[in-house]
């Protein structure tokens, strides 16, 4: 016996679970390139503790401001959609190479892997308007 499509706009509630899921992954992601940066930003700096910090915090806020301006749903500058995955994909690359650099292969090809998978479902899905 077939089965009937979905009535328009009506989705499975598995589907809708993933979508969910795939947004929270996002979220997460973003935050571990923000763990990455400061990770390296800490250990490059060769100077005191203080300063340490300093840079690692001066690090995320940069990266911080950048993602607010161009890379997030409800960016200060509207990209196109080019231009956005340009962005997006830059900015997550440099998350992956500050774990590398930092000598967290492994980290970093798990946060690559998650992150085109993540990005190609949000494309896929529609969900890069927030």
């Amino acid at each position: 016996m077939r089965r009937r499509p979905a009535a328009l706009g009506t989705e499975s509630p598995i589907l809708s679970v993933a979508r969910h899921v795939n947004l929270g992954l996002a979220f997460v992601l973003e935050l571990a390139v923000y763990v990455a940066v400061a990770l390296w930003a800490y250990l490059t700096v060769n100077a005191g503790r203080w300063l340490k910090v300093g840079s690692a915090l001066g690090a995320v806020v940069v990266m911080a401001v950048l993602w607010s301006l161009f890379g997030a749903p409800s960016a200060t500058v509207s990209l196109a959609d080019p231009a956005l995955v340009a962005f997006q994909s830059v900015w997550f690359a440099l998350g992956v190479l500050a774990l590398v650099v930092t000598g967290r292969r492994k980290l970093g090809i798990a946060l690559a892997v998650l992150t085109v998978a993540n990005l190609i479902l949000i494309y896929h899905w529609h969900q890069q308007q927030g």
